[in-house]
């Protein structure tokens, strides 16, 4: 009996709360992070397990909700995961381990944990726009909601380039990159998971269209072929059709030929090879 109530789904507003909650805490672990790291009380070291335990706890709870609901057990385990995360997080500060100075913010990791920053970061990329791809899709994803992640995916490959554009990324670089991954990818999980949807866009051209492209630009992404700076622009232009879909959504000419225009843009985008 005890079994069959943790298996059972939570009220979707409990679970609805709970998903607020990890969300909630993950960006407060996250400003803990780059506190850390700025003061030097966490170290180069330490920084990839955490970030690894964030990631973990994150793709939980995603998991969690896979099936569209909660189970009791789902919500014990996130629990403990959230604390053991924090707890890891709070071990970092009071370890001893610590650079002692309260301006290593401004200073450059060791080239093999800045490469593996921006891989991490790389690859965070690709998949999520996998992920929006595969939303747009299914009308899982509206074009109103598209354009506001292609704008989170734009900021990142800015700021991105920009932080490497020295051949380094230092501290405070990097947490704050890793916040905003990691907040575009609560954002792209919110639209795909809430209760807005585009009904017609499995029957869509241009929804398809859309899908397939972000499919390419994902495929890029992870291949090294489309780099920051490339990935800026096509992230625009993705936005901006998604804008023009979601105000005009019966203008097929128009978007088409401006789909057909984007295609070409992805094609040189890869080309180039342009890796920042």
């Amino acid at each position: 009996m005890s079994m069959s109530i943790n298996n059972r789904g939570l009220p979707p507003q409990l679970a609805s709360q709970v998903m607020s909650n990890v969300k909630e805490e993950l960006n407060a672990m996250m400003g803990k992070l780059r506190e850390g790291m700025q003061s030097g009380k966490i170290t180069p070291q330490e920084l990839g397990p955490l970030l690894q335990g964030m990631r973990q706890l994150a793709q939980s709870a995603k998991g969690a909700m896979a099936d569209g609901k909660m189970t009791m057990t789902e919500m014990n385990n996130l629990s403990q995961q959230s604390l053991n995360t924090a707890l890891n997080i709070k071990s970092s500060f009071t370890n001893g381990s610590t650079t002692a100075n309260p301006g290593m913010a401004n200073t450059a990791l060791p080239p093999q944990l800045g490469a593996q920053v921006l891989n991490n970061l790389k690859q965070e990329q690709s998949a999520m726009l996998g992920k929006i791809a595969e939303g747009v899709k299914s009308g899982k994803i509206t074009p109103q909601e598209l354009s506001q992640l292609m704008k989170g995916v734009e900021q990142l490959a800015q700021a991105t380039k920009s932080a490497s554009a020295d051949g380094q990324i230092t501290r405070g670089e990097a947490a704050q990159l890793s916040q905003m991954s990691m907040n575009n990818a609560l954002n792209g999980k919110s639209a795909f998971e809430n209760s807005s949807q585009s009904s017609f866009a499995p029957f869509s051209p241009v929804a398809q269209t859309a899908a397939r492209q972000l499919g390419a630009i994902s495929q890029g992404v992870q291949q090294g072929s489309i780099g920051n700076g490339e990935l800026a622009m096509l992230a625009e232009s993705q936005g901006a059709l998604a804008a023009a879909a979601s105000r005009s959504p019966t203008d097929t000419a128009r978007l088409t030929g401006a789909q057909k225009m984007m295609d070409v843009e992805i094609g040189l985008a890869r080309l180039s090879n342009v890796n920042v």
